[in-house]
């Protein structure tokens, strides 16, 4: 993922990389590449996520990206828009935007900085939290976006996480799939229904990562890891959060909770939609936020993230 393309009013556009990078486009969707993640949250769509949920140094690099296959075939009648290497990424540089809140939904409580005195002889054990739902919408089904861009308020619409995933393409490894689409001359930028573009990688940049074998019930598999990591994330989240009466701040309503779901409540989470203004471009983005803490008598917004260890 990188680089950029066009594509025909309401048709969609591939994006693949490998060593280079290409725009591809179909008369269905594709779009591949690789990302090295540092955070994000589990869900699909409108989907729901609860809480209950090695290669030796012998080897060369490229000998062990030879089992990570592609997340999304290319299809051999595919037409090539636009061929570029993920190196030149590195070089881009872009005047800092112009930025401008536009709403906000959902809620956030307050972080407990008792968290901050953990260590190894003051540990607390991660517990399970059973009754939080966790969402992560793709773009066109976010109905605050959608209502934006029939505002026409922008001129590309995503979510942070798929901004991330762009950004950190010159550092990826493993491979991911997103899917542009442009409509009346607006883009939108959505992760596919199938993938695992929300699930945390582990140790994808290190120089001994987890081996995939044909076992998938291995322990140390890297498909396992990745959902133990975004698992060991989602409790964390709200583990860490404060229950005091006067913790909470509240937002706007969530826009993907069910009212009808009965003994569970949305996770922490504020949904920040900002522009980003870039010279013409209007980037329109959900951002999302976790908790909140007072430093130096200011309220600061924040997101926690945890960062576990495997053997």
């Amino acid at each position: 993922g990188g680089g950029r393309g066009s594509g025909t009013s309401g048709g969609r556009v591939g994006m693949q990389t490998g060593r280079g990078g290409m725009l591809q486009q179909s008369d269905g969707f594709a779009a591949q590449g690789s990302l090295a993640k540092a955070g994000g949250i589990l869900a699909g769509g409108r989907g729901i996520s609860r809480g209950k949920h090695v290669l030796g140094r012998g080897f060369r690099k490229q000998d062990r990206k030879a089992d990570r296959l592609p997340s999304l075939v290319v299809g051999g009648e595919w037409d090539m828009i636009e061929e570029f290497d993920l190196v030149h990424l590195l070089k881009l540089v872009a005047n800092p935007p112009v930025i401008e809140d536009l709403a906000w939904h959902g809620h956030i409580d307050r972080y407990d900085d008792s968290y901050d005195k953990i260590s190894t002889r003051i540990a607390k054990g991660l517990r399970r939290i059973d009754n939080k739902v966790f969402y992560d919408v793709t773009t066109s089904e976010d109905p605050i976006l959608e209502r934006l861009a029939v505002e026409n308020v922008g001129d590309v619409y995503a979510t942070d996480s798929i901004i991330a995933q762009l950004m950190a393409a010159p550092r990826s490894v493993y491979s991911w799939d997103i899917v542009v689409e442009k409509v009346n001359g607006i883009i939108f930028l959505d992760k596919r229904e199938v993938s695992s573009f929300d699930y945390l990688t582990v140790s994808e940049t290190a120089h001994e990562p987890p081996q995939a074998t044909a076992d998938m019930d291995e322990i140390n598999h890297p498909d396992k890891l990745s959902m133990e990591a975004t698992m060991i994330n989602q409790n964390f989240t709200q583990q860490v959060l404060s229950d005091a009466e006067d913790s909470r701040k509240t937002y706007e309503v969530n826009p993907f909770f069910d009212e009808i779901e009965s003994g569970v409540e949305p996770a922490s989470a504020a949904y920040r939609y900002r522009k980003f203004t870039l010279g013409n471009v209007r980037l329109v983005a959900r951002c999302e936020l976790q908790s909140w803490i007072t430093k130096h008598g200011e309220d600061v917004l924040m997101t926690c993230h945890a960062l576990n260890e495997w053997d």
